[in-house]
């Protein structure tokens, strides 16, 4: 298990590195684009100009990853989830769908790439499905749904996919740019330590360089910092009791995302479930 210690409490974690070779693999087969294919999304106006966005109702559904190293497939569930609330569906998707996968049959974490191709290419079937809890990815990974397309697992996990995922790397300011559009949920890496706990309007402390451990995603709002002015990120955890907004914080992304190693990715879900 991946954990470290918040303020006396444990708290889980699982992000693994995207190998760069796994990046490139999709990039070429047409799974995802990179950023420089879409200069649609590239940054077009001065670092500092956005507006205020809240995009929190749309993230309906809070799942607690619960002891498990399932936060990329809680990160990628919200993300997917999210996506489909912005085309107007109210759709709830297991986060071990999006886990099992791609977790090779034990709970040793994840990578973002595998959990991005796998919504692509597979879908994930949605909470209510055949009784499967948020946390139970062994129950999910024997229905080996991603193996059996035709089996009821399968068709009921196609229903639900991602039509587009694009990755930036470390390109913070176009990712920026793309969320600030509000059409798209995000996924990245952020280096949870010791001091991972927000202050009572839900702002991050500083980050203390800590290495990237944990993914998380992004809902596409911003704001300005109440009392600084400085552009925060409107994003989502998968920590049960954790932070004053059940689970949504903000952070200075110019403080804690730009260092090596960063994957910054958005997606974007079908517009009709299962068309």
């Amino acid at each position: 298990m991946q954990s470290i210690l918040v303020n006396g409490k444990e708290r889980f974690l699982g992000l693994l590195p995207s190998p760069a070779a796994t990046i490139a693999r999709m990039h070429r087969e047409g799974t995802i684009v990179f950023a420089s294919d879409r200069p649609d999304l590239k940054a077009a106006r001065p670092t500092a100009d956005f507006e205020d966005r809240d995009c929190s109702h749309f993230w309906k559904y809070r799942h607690d990853q619960d002891g498990t190293n399932e936060c990329v497939g809680h990160s990628g569930a919200h993300a997917i989830s999210t996506a489909f609330a912005k085309e107007g569906f109210d759709i709830d998707i297991n986060p071990v769908a999006v886990y099992a996968p791609i977790c090779g049959g034990s709970d040793n974490g994840a990578n973002m790439a595998d959990a991005l191709e796998s919504l692509q290419k597979y879908g994930a079937f949605p909470m209510g499905y055949a009784g499967i809890s948020d946390t139970d990815w062994r129950s999910a990974y024997r229905t080996k749904f991603w193996q059996n397309p035709t089996s009821e697992a399968g068709k009921e996990a196609a229903k639900h996919k991602i039509v587009e995922a694009v990755f930036f790397g470390d390109d913070l300011d176009s990712w920026l740019a793309a969320l600030d559009t509000g059409f798209w949920s995000g996924q990245f890496g952020m280096g949870a330590g010791n001091n991972f706990d927000p202050d009572s309007g839900g702002s991050l402390p500083p980050w203390r360089r800590t290495g990237i451990n944990h993914a998380l995603f992004a809902t596409g709002g911003m704001r300005h910092h109440p009392k600084t002015g400085k552009r925060e990120v409107e994003a989502g955890n998968s920590w049960g009791d954790w932070g004053p907004l059940n689970g949504l914080f903000y952070f200075d992304p110019y403080d804690w995302l730009p260092h090596s190693g960063q994957e910054l990715w958005i997606c974007r879900a079908t517009t009709i479930p299962g068309g």
